[in-house]
């Protein structure tokens, strides 16, 4: 039996240990990822893009209308 306050403090503490960490990409990654969704503007072809939601990894489908690399958004 758990008082209120303890119950609480547990299922806050498992929710965020479910949290999704994405990895850190170093340079060379980035680079490539660039490349890529470059090369699928200029030839319309579609792309599988994965990113990070809260609690897994999620993935969208679709073409590149345009690429902002100062606003970090495509």
């Amino acid at each position: 039996m758990f008082l209120v306050e303890h119950r609480e403090a547990i299922l806050k503490q498992r929710k965020e240990a479910a949290r999704f960490i994405p990895p850190e990409l170093d340079e060379q990654a980035l680079e490539e990822m660039s490349y890529i969704l470059q090369e699928a503007l200029e030839l319309e072809q579609p792309v599988l893009a994965t990113y990070a939601g809260e609690y897994e990894e999620k993935q969208f489908c679709g073409f590149i209308d345009k690429i902002d690399t100062l606003g970090k958004y495509i």
